[in-house]
């Protein structure tokens, strides 16, 4: 088991199938569940209207899949997670899950609706082009394909107010983008006319620095 692994698992047995698990493990519950309304958010207003089945990659607990599954009772919902509890957890409440890491995952079948929230930047460049690539791939013509990320400015920012050169929110070394990074990834595997929608998710009650980056993508019909 990879020291990776033996940390999320860990993770999850100290804070359970929370908000604070798979996001911010440092800060407020408050805080954690506007970060989670804000993605929320963002996905439901990003998701095709006839979406009929939906991937969401990195799938924790289903922090995002279940609140989407009980509004829409005719989507049908399969996720990608690494930590075995988690992924038990979202085949009990939500649907398929394959048990294992996203670099490994090579999708079966075509989705109206894939999510990649908070997953890329635990992962190396090439892994992030090759998992993207595979996922564009497998989405179906008209449908979409959506990021989430988190901010490079936000890092810079809070460094800076905090005057702590190596604060790090996450409490680990992952990759934060930069506006300029996500979109040359993403034009790696689509072209710049896919891309319907790039925003900046706030930090909650702040409102800075942005704290996420968000874009979504529609394959091309025909």
């Amino acid at each position: 088991m990879s020291n990776i692994q033996n940390q999320w698992d860990e993770r999850q047995s100290n804070l359970g199938n929370t908000d604070r698990a798979v996001l911010f493990k440092n800060f407020p519950d408050s805080f954690n569940q506007a970060v989670h309304q804000a993605h929320l958010r963002f996905l439901m207003a990003s998701m095709p209207g006839d979406a009929e089945n939906m991937l969401d990659v990195g799938c924790g607990f289903g922090r995002l899949s279940l609140p989407l599954k009980e509004r829409f009772t005719g989507l049908s919902i399969e996720g990608v997670e690494f930590c075995e509890e988690f992924a038990r957890e979202f085949e009990k409440n939500v649907g398929l899950c394959f048990h294992g890491s996203a670099a490994d995952f090579i999708p079966q079948k075509p989705y109206a609706f894939i999510t990649v929230v908070t997953l890329l930047m635990y992962l190396d460049r090439q892994q992030q082009s090759a998992l993207l690539a595979r996922l564009w791939e497998s989405l179906r013509p008209g449908g979409r394909l959506v990021v989430i990320e988190p901010y490079l400015n936000m890092l810079i920012s809070l460094r800076r107010m905090l005057k702590l050169k190596k604060f790090a929110p996450t409490g680990g070394h992952v990759d934060y983008f930069s506006r300029k990074d996500l979109l040359e990834l993403l034009a790696q595997i689509a072209p710049v006319t896919a891309i319907s929608a790039l925003r900046f998710i706030n930090m909650p009650v702040t409102g800075f620095p942005r704290l996420h980056i968000g874009v979504c993508l529609e394959k091309p019909k025909g």
